[in-house]
């Protein structure tokens, strides 16, 4: 008995925390505004061949949402080079933190790097959507 109360508590804290938005209730990818998670960054970017930028977006890795590359198999200009997470201080369960994505210019151009965050089991949906505009000279 006391197991299943402590059961349903979790479902409940669980159901109440989590937040999806039908992807088919968003503007679509055509839109200049969507909807989309806070990010610490700016939109546009101008780098050299060769040379890296950073992407900083708001991320809560404890709620199963991460940034995905939405649109990476048609981009040539950039390369991904990596990412890490960093956590927003004090350090405590449950709080977020920091996607920090790193790019590479491989090709000269201009494209626009679509990123999702969503989870993974969820496809059709999309929490925010953050666009980056990239000029490689």
């Amino acid at each position: 008995m006391n197991n299943s109360i402590i059961l349903l508590f979790a479902i409940t804290i669980i159901a109440f925390s989590c937040k999806t938005i039908p992807l088919d209730s968003k503007k679509n990818s055509n839109s200049e505004s969507v909807e989309s998670v806070e990010s610490v960054e700016k939109n546009e970017y101008e780098i050299a061949i060769g040379e890296t930028f950073d992407v900083k977006l708001s991320s809560n890795a404890s709620t199963g949402y991460s940034w995905n590359w939405a649109n990476e198999e048609s981009t040539t200009v950039v390369n991904f080079s990596g990412s890490d997470y960093v956590m927003d201080e004090p350090v405590m369960a449950g709080s977020g933190g920091n996607e920090v994505w790193t790019f590479i210019g491989v090709k000269a151009g201009e494209e626009t790097i679509i990123l999702e965050y969503a989870r993974s089991w969820e496809s059709q949906y999309v929490e925010g959507i953050k666009k980056i505009i990239v000029r490689v000279k």
